[in-house]
């Protein structure tokens, strides 16, 4: 059965071809590549159109003429995918050969799972390191809580849905910023979610990723902490209580004390309890050893 692959791009001229070809060299054969650029200001429209048109591959490539969020690009995408198994991917990232059989056959094995995510690498592209992700703590079932409250209970990096799962609860929701943690909750309310326990994908972290921007990020989990709020039947105050203090320590690192003491403050009154102090010790000394008198202070009496 055919998959569609969703591939978004923004200026990822140097990564296409990498992208590309671990698609092309996927043991599952049956795909169709859907690839839309997001107004690179690189040359990454014309090598992935070079790249595809001697593919020999069934794709379609598209370009914005203004730039478009996440989920408006996903939903045009999907709206010209003929797959039944839909893959959301990032042309800066790669996947292992296996990546798209393994994650349909756990997909087909089974009527009532909706959304599979396997295993994989970080990258670190500025010290060319990788860091393989722990898949002891990964969960399967009916994981709606643990997608909000276990970090390490999966890999957000691509996951494969079944397209009648996504139709079922609807495409992604475009008046959100970021669009994964939105549509696997919607799947994982109403389907099982099962995993490939193997490294499937290559996730690449530099300079520009999504994710070295707290402020952006927090901006998006506030939009997903107003949609659920009023959801009874989801921890939904103590997962942004947990997201405010993960986000204080890249503020901390930044050294941005005014922003890490307002997450910690809406951290407490969300959902106060022990483990918001123990994070306000965490931080306490991780900010008085970033100031070097103080740090040699914390060493001598580590030692006494």
């Amino acid at each position: 059965m055919k998959a569609s692959i969703l591939l978004l791009c923004w200026n990822h001229e140097k990564y296409i071809r990498q992208c590309l070809e671990s698609i092309f060299n996927q043991t599952h054969k049956e795909i169709e590549i859907l690839f839309l650029d997001n107004v690179s200001k690189d040359n990454s429209f014309q090598e992935a159109q070079s790249i595809l048109e001697g593919s020999g591959y069934d794709f379609k490539i598209y370009r914005n003429s203004a730039p478009q969020t996440v989920t408006k690009n996903l939903n045009f995408l999907l709206e010209r995918a003929s797959g039944a198994f839909i893959f959301p991917f990032s042309a800066d990232d790669w996947m292992a050969p296996d990546n798209i059989s393994e994650k349909i056959n756990l997909l087909q094995s089974n009527s009532e799972t909706g959304l599979v995510f396997g295993g994989g690498w970080l990258y670190f592209e500025d010290t060319n390191q990788y860091i393989e992700v722990d898949k002891s703590k990964f969960k399967r079932g009916d994981i709606a809580h643990n997608l909000l409250l276990d970090r390490d209970s999966y890999f957000y990096v691509g996951p494969a849905y079944k397209r009648s799962a996504i139709e079922t609860v609807g495409k992604w929701d475009e008046s959100l910023l970021m669009e994964d943690l939105d549509m696997n909750l919607r799947v994982a309310l109403k389907y099982k979610v099962d995993f490939v326990p193997k490294s499937l994908i290559y996730y690449r972290r530099h300079s520009s990723s999504y994710t070295g921007n707290y402020k952006l990020l927090l901006k998006s989990f506030e939009q997903y902490y107003q949609k659920y709020k009023d959801n009874k039947d989801l921890p939904i105050r103590r997962w942004m209580s947990e997201t405010y203090k993960h986000l204080a320590f890249p503020a901390l690192n930044n050294n941005d004390y005014k922003t890490t003491l307002k997450f910690l403050c809406k951290s407490i009154l969300l959902y106060p309890g022990w483990n918001s102090l123990q994070t306000i010790f965490s931080l306490s000394r991780e900010s008085l050893y970033k100031i070097k008198p103080l740090r040699k202070f914390w060493k001598a009496l580590v030692k006494s």
